[in-house]
């Protein structure tokens, strides 16, 4: 066929651009609804779910409501596989109360920091201090009393930084103070 389609040639023919999805209609609802009103979902064309997030809440409630024991059987397994993750949160939200006027402080200086950063008084580095490595790089206060003190870190090295063992420890003995109770 030598590359004729018809009278015209191969060069002749328009190449498509792809097409740039910027709204999506909702099956359920019907409603037609931008992009962000869809959660992502890679197995999906689109890389969106087929139903909003209204009705897709909606979906999940009902099926939570109706599978009441299916759903609590599932939280316990995950707790009783992860005890040591729920035994952390559980002594974070402890220390959250009990040392409030310090969760306080460190609260007002996250978002004084975020305040800083908007308003282009601060600059955040594109690589970590410690590691010099490029990714998500986060806020590092050393001491909550001198807020204008940053380093500029990985998420790695920070969690380094607070969790060399004590946050493991602490959780252990939570555990364990909770067992005797």
């Amino acid at each position: 066929m030598n590359g004729n389609l018809g009278s015209q040639t191969c060069e002749d023919v328009p190449i498509a651009s792809p097409i740039i999805l910027t709204e999506k209609k909702c099956p359920k609802c019907r409603e037609v609804k931008t992009l962000n009103n869809f959660y992502n979902h890679i197995g999906r064309s689109d890389g969106k779910s087929a139903h909003c997030k209204i009705c897709d809440n909606g979906r999940q409630k009902q099926y939570n409501s109706n599978n009441i024991d299916k759903r609590t059987a599932m939280v316990s397994r995950w707790k009783r596989l992860n005890q040591a993750k729920t035994a952390a949160s559980r002594l974070r939200d402890y220390e959250k109360k009990k040392n409030k006027a310090d969760y306080l402080l460190r609260n007002r200086i996250y978002w004084l920091t975020r305040a800083r950063l908007k308003r282009g008084e601060i600059e955040k580095p594109h690589s970590c201090m410690f590691c010099n490595t490029s990714g998500r790089i986060v806020a590092h206060h050393p001491d909550y009393n001198y807020p204008k003190t940053i380093i500029w870190i990985c998420l790695k090295c920070h969690h380094k930084v607070h969790n060399e063992g004590k946050l493991v420890k602490k959780a252990i003995e939570f555990m364990r103070k909770e067992a005797r109770l």
